[in-house]
């Protein structure tokens, strides 16, 4: 649809993109938005939004306040000139329909004022309410629009205003119900702690919540994760409010208006997203009280169903739960292996076991026998999956069923309607000696009582240490800083998240380093690194963001003199110096970058100094010449014979590839890349366990946690299947050092190079139990190895007289 400069002046934030279609296939699809306001907008200059919608039917909404280009430019929504509203794949999906509708006023005498800044989105029949308007009080009042950096946003409550200390509303006598929306959704690595508030209307307290910083949490930032995803659940249930977001009260004013007074922790406390009075069917309200059950209030009833029909149409969950399948013949008396215990491990490494518990059985003991081998036991980590909503892919707005989320401990005694993930992490201490580890796993539920065997051979030697650079990225636990009395404990909690991921097999991390800006910064830089080495990690790290910050805050050159001084200082220290970071994905819209002049000045003032970019598109090529370190991915071209043509004087790493353990363990072999780095071991938009705050998915392996070193992290599986390729990688380096000299080691690594994929797209959909098979070929040698040598060993020895 296009727009005349006349009928563009007519719009307002309030009007709404209404987009119906049918999906015809039975998988997901893509329906693209776009939005012009200017003639011939390049990709980066104008709206794109992407929605991701299920099998069948489908409404889509989008309110034209409040949007932004990727260049972080708002839409001037007056100046329209086109909106273009197309399927990815247009032979599955049928677009039915797709017009702008000017929603209809609230009911006579209702009044809905929605906050935020100029130009946000307007949630229909209310009317703007922007700061420092005569109604609103406050010293440090600010408004906040959230909704820009979110992949679908509702508009009521995704916008408002900050600080507020007090509202007058100019109702006329009578008794008014009024709600007030206060839920702030949060935006990158902060989620606003409201724990002391307190709201009085006239002078009569409605509402008070009264927590202590640990008390919030323990109970919402963490507590959200309860309760676990369920069939019944839809977008509005889970994700439209949360804890302490919304008031209603009843209040009779005297035509003088109603005075709203608010205190607590300030500025969060004062945070309103949308009010909305209606008049009260009770007229004798003798007192103002605060109302549990809001049935009674037909006009707020109708602004819920607004938001209902919005969030289970824009925020859809799939119909039925993602349950991985295991192998065929893989049970045993209901209870299904997901991951067998391997056949043979290595001294220094770890590895996972895990089963399934049906739906219908409810858990009354679990009991794990360690694998023991004479009085030597291998420690066993206890997780089970955690069912909680996740997006589909990482900018998907559909939403499904995972349990890859594995909490500590024992599971909950009623099971789940998508069965129980049972999880083991084993541990094979670097001093296990050889032989047969045997324990066994018990269950007794409802169902009666089943044995699982728990046996591992361990090999006499340990596997070779990987030579290549395998890590995450990784931040601190942001809510230990959002508190002056939590603050000491961030550093110790980072501390603990370096010693669990060394142990797990990782070898580098890009950890969360300060900018040395002045001579304070260059300490807290040397101690960052010395933390790093103290807990085992001795190779250079990437340093992902000094460097930005650094040119951001003095320029180029300044920075390049900062860096020359930090490397002098580390190398009299005998501590490796990071590799800076200078570019982040040059040919993204949003991206900013002084690559020419980075390179220049740093290599000029300290040329031992190395530079790494982060390139995701085959146009950016042309920057080679400007780092040391190149860190890749599959949007710029990461096939075998790609990387075979990026100059030697590069080392190359991969970067946030998936599958984690396909790219980990066979294909860095197979492409002879260097490094793999993965986003993120800790990084929540906002909320760590709401999937729709953000553009993007929450990407995190390590869950926040209550104390900063748990007796055993909550990860994400995605982690183990990293590990799980360090792993391959370890078998397959043993395997090129045998080969060496056994013509059968040679034999096999020559098949393997044949049938492992040298291609990303084809190397991500090989079966897990393709990569089981290959590994087990690798075992199955050592094995026979062994007992040849141990053959060799028994006929070399003296015989007996």
């Amino acid at each position: 649809m296009t727009f005349t400069p006349a009928d563009a002046e007519k719009l307002t934030g309030a009007v709404d993109l209404m987009i119906t279609g049918i999906n015809q296939s039975s998988e997901p699809s893509i329906v693209v938005l776009r939005l012009d306001d200017k003639e011939k907008a390049p990709y980066h200059d104008r709206v794109n939004l992407e929605r991701v919608v299920p099998p069948g039917k489908f409404t889509l909404n989008q309110l034209l306040g409040g949007l932004e280009t990727p260049g972080k430019r708002p839409l001037i929504i007056h100046q329209l000139k086109q909106i273009i509203v197309f399927a990815a794949d247009p032979d599955t999906v049928r677009l039915t329909g797709a017009k702008l509708v000017q929603h209809p006023p609230l009911p006579d005498g209702s009044v809905g004022w929605d906050l935020g800044p100029k130009g946000s989105a307007l949630w229909p029949g209310f009317q703007p309410l922007p700061p420092f308007n005569t109604m609103l009080r406050g010293k440090h009042m600010r408004a906040i629009d959230r909704g820009g950096k979110m992949q679908a946003s509702e508009g009521l409550t995704t916008d408002g205003i900050q600080g507020l200390e007090g509202i007058k509303l100019p109702l006329a006598a009578g008794p008014w119900a009024i709600t007030l929306w206060l839920r702030d959704p949060g935006e990158w690595e902060y989620l606003p702690p409201v724990y002391q508030r307190q709201i009085t209307v006239n002078g009569t307290l409605v509402s008070s919540l009264n927590l202590s910083a640990d008390d919030w949490v323990e109970q919402v930032y963490i507590g959200r994760q309860w309760p676990e995803a369920k069939p019944a659940d839809s977008g509005y249930i889970r994700y439209a409010d949360g804890p302490n977001s919304k008031v209603t009260f009843l209040v009779y004013s005297q035509g003088q208006g109603i005075d709203i007074v608010i205190s607590g922790n300030m500025p969060h406390a004062g945070y309103v997203s949308a009010i909305l009075a209606e008049p009260a069917k009770d007229r004798q309200i003798l007192m103002t009280t605060q109302v549990e059950d809001a049935s009674g209030l037909p006009v707020l009833a109708q602004v819920e169903k607004g938001r209902e029909f919005w969030w289970n149409n824009n925020w859809p969950l799939s119909e039925s739960f993602k349950v991985t399948k295991p192998p065929v013949n893989n049970k045993l008396n209901g209870i299904e292996w997901l991951e067998k215990p391997p056949q043979k491990v290595a001294p220094g490494s770890w590895f996972s076991a895990s089963f399934r518990l049906p739906a219908e059985l409810s858990l009354l003991d679990l009991q794990v026998t360690t694998p023991t081998s004479g009085k030597r036991a291998l420690p066993v980590q206890l997780r089970y999956g955690h069912w909680r909503w996740q997006r589909s892919a990482l900018k998907s707005t559909l939403l499904r069923a995972s349990d890859t989320y594995l909490k500590s401990g024992l599971p909950p005694s009623k099971n789940h309607p998508g069965g129980r993930k049972i999880h083991l992490r084993v541990k094979v201490p670097q001093s296990a000696p050889g032989g047969t580890y045997t324990g066994n796993i018990e269950v007794v539920s409802n169902k009666g009582r089943v044995e699982l065997p728990l046996q591992v051979d361990v090999m006499d030697s340990p596997l070779p240490d990987v030579t290549q650079t395998i890590g995450v990225y990784l931040e601190h636990q942001v809510q230990y800083g959002w508190f002056k009395q939590t603050q000491a404990l961030s550093q110790a909690a980072l501390e603990c998240d370096l010693k669990f991921l060394r142990g797990q097999g990782l070898t580098s991390v890009a950890p969360p380093l300060p900018t040395p800006s002045d001579p304070q910064g260059i300490i807290a830089m040397v101690d960052a690194i010395t933390t790093l080495r103290r807990n085992g990690f001795d190779a250079p790290v990437l340093a992902y963001t000094p460097l930005k910050r650094l040119i951001a805050a003095m320029g180029v050159d300044q920075a390049a003199t900062v860096i020359a001084n930090l490397s002098r200082e580390l190398s009299s220290k005998q501590l490796p110096e990071p590799v800076w970071v200078s570019a982040d994905e040059p040919s993204n819209a949003d991206s900013i970058n002084d690559l020419e002049a980075s390179f220049r000045y740093v290599k000029a003032f300290s040329p031992q100094s190395r530079l790494a970019g982060h390139l995701n598109n085959s146009g950016d090529r042309k920057w080679l010449s400007k780092f040391d370190l190149l860190l890749l991915n599959d949007g710029f071209g990461i096939d075998k014979d790609q990387l075979a043509s990026i100059p030697s004087s590069n080392e190359v790493w991969l970067y946030n590839l998936s599958p984690r353990r396909h790219a980990a363990g066979f294909y860095l072999w197979q492409t002879g890349a260097e490094g793999l780095m993965l986003w993120h071991a800790r990084m929540p938009t906002a909320d760590p366990f709401n999937p729709t705050d953000g553009r993007e998915s929450d990407i995190q392996f390590l869950y926040p946690s209550v104390s900063p070193c748990p007796l055993q992290h909550d990860v994400d599986q995605g982690l183990f299947e990293l590990t799980d390729g360090i792993n391959d990688l370890q078998w397959l380096t043993w395997l090129e050092q045998r080969a060496k000299s056994d013509s059968q080691a040679g034999k096999l690594l020559r098949q393997l190079r044949k049938q492992v994929p040298d291609n990303w797209e084809e190397m991500s959909r090989v079966p897990v139990s393709t990569l089981n098979k290959w590994r087990d070929r690798i075992i199955a040698l050592s094995i026979k190895s062994e007992r040849k040598t141990a053959s060799q060993i028994a006929n070399m020895a003296p015989q007996q007289e």
